[in-house]
């Protein structure tokens, strides 16, 4: 009986919580707020991609490298699902959840290398070696030329982000023990988030414009005004059929 009542009670105050619960002071302060916004503007940008992808697959013209990828496939579930645990990634470190939020980037390197290397080579879509994946990538098409300092970033980022899915230290740790603690709003997690995610997406969406320039040219005005603040400028041009400056 006692472990009834003391269950009902907690129950009820997770019930008061869950009706009280509000991000309201996610922007509490100016700099949250800018680097909230710098996140959302990565999010609309990337989202915008993935609308111009979709609607290529649903039209059977989905192409990278000029390989099709067929919208029943494993290699586009994959490479959708990157977007996916992006979105995923925002919506985690706007709750303060930051491990959660670096351990969604990881998931999002790994299912883009998967998916675009998977259109290409049917072991990086069964190998459970992520090592072997990127060595199969890195001597892929989508992953080298202009696109190899790209893939090496997102290669970079992966290592730095095993350190939080495996708790390698302290620093990579949440020790919380409670839902109350919750929202968290920490800005210098919120800031070393931003610069792992900034920078994710604008390789992600570079070797995915890199692959097939039509998926940038493509977009609506009000998309591509959002995609030049998010894609690299080298990555812009050669979606506009400048020269090349190598």
């Amino acid at each position: 009986i006692l472990m009834a009542r003391l269950h009902d009670e907690d129950f009820f105050r997770l019930k008061k919580y869950i009706e009280s619960y509000s991000l309201a002071g996610a922007i509490e302060s100016k700099i949250r707020e800018q680097s909230i916004k710098r996140a959302h503007k990565y999010t609309l940008g990337a989202l915008q991609i993935l609308i111009i992808l979709e609607s290529f697959s649903a039209k059977k013209n989905l192409k990278l490298n000029g390989i099709e990828i067929k919208a029943d496939s494993i290699a586009h579930h994959q490479i959708s699902e990157c977007f996916s645990d992006l979105t995923n990634s925002f919506f985690a470190e706007l709750h303060g959840l930051h491990k959660p939020a670096m351990m969604a980037l990881r998931s999002a390197i790994e299912t883009f290398v998967r998916g675009v290397a998977g259109s290409h080579s049917d072991e990086a879509l069964t190998t459970k070696n992520v090592n072997r994946l990127f060595e199969i990538a890195k001597l892929l098409k989508p992953f080298t030329g202009k696109s190899a300092k790209y893939f090496e970033s997102l290669r970079s980022n992966y290592g730095v982000l095993c350190d939080y899915t495996h708790s390698y230290s302290p620093a990579h740790m949440m020790k919380n023990h409670a839902i109350a603690n919750f929202p968290k709003y920490d800005t210098s997690s919120l800031k070393k988030w931003l610069a792992v995610y900034t920078g994710m997406v604008a390789s992600v969406l570079a070797i995915i414009i890199y692959s097939n320039k039509l998926i940038y040219n493509k977009a609506g005005a009000k998309a591509q005004d959002v995609l030049d603040e998010v894609i690299p400028k080298d990555v812009r041009m050669f979606a506009l059929g400048a020269p090349s400056q190598n």
